[in-house]
């Protein structure tokens, strides 16, 4: 590789999905299917985004040793980082009530907006799995469709699910409730419409 760090910098810009491996509880290796990196330091600081309250969290607060592997599906290639994962929150700025389930009260609340959870299906690529059950809990319930999608029953706010389905509008949608599911059609409408009401300059048009 000539170019170490252009070459692995253009396949973490143009991953999609990614690959993060840590030691689980029982000393064995375990692998998970990632969002691409959000902002990365070259190619020695990548920041990824998650549930605080999954599985590989807590197995990086016992052990920070990791890897990543990134993908080049195009020249089927690819290339694994190690090192180590620090865990990084923003601390509570009050005590949490006496009785709060946090890890439940946060699996229910995909984003912090108000109301209560709300029984909801989703549609996803196979992809996506392990970022659902760590989103939205390990005993979510899953049923395989056979044709690279799942089928996920979830229980969560509906402002947060919403706004979380608009992010992954690409490989999962809402099926239940069909008020929801029209909500996120209108909202992806009337984005589309805003999108093509300003022209597009054509390639090579100077700016004024």
């Amino acid at each position: 590789m000539r170019d170490p760090e252009k070459t692995v910098g253009r396949m973490a810009d143009q991953a999609k999905t990614v690959f993060l491996s840590y030691i689980d509880s029982q000393g064995f290796p375990a692998t998970r299917a990632m969002l691409a990196p959000r902002e990365r330091e070259g190619i020695r600081v990548f920041w990824f985004s998650t549930n605080t309250s999954s599985q590989k969290v807590a197995a990086f607060r016992e052990n920070p040793r990791g890897s990543v592997y990134f993908v080049d599906r195009r020249f089927f290639r690819g290339v694994s980082l190690r090192g180590t994962v620090e865990v990084l929150e923003d601390q509570p700025i009050a005590p949490l009530p006496p009785g709060l389930d946090l890890e439940r009260y946060v699996r229910e609340r995909v984003y912090p907006f108000p109301g209560e959870a709300i029984r909801a299906v989703l549609r996803c690529e196979a992809e996506l799995v392990s970022d659902v059950l760590d989103r939205f809990g390990m005993e979510t319930q899953l049923r395989d469709n056979g044709d690279g999608t799942f089928d996920a029953m979830v229980f969560t706010g509906a402002a947060g699910l919403k706004f979380w389905a608009l992010q992954y509008v690409a490989v999962c949608q809402v099926l239940e409730p069909e008020w929801l599911r029209r909500e996120i059609g209108e909202a992806l409408r009337s984005g589309w419409e805003n999108y093509i009401k300003i022209p597009v300059p054509m390639s090579g048009s100077k700016k004024i």
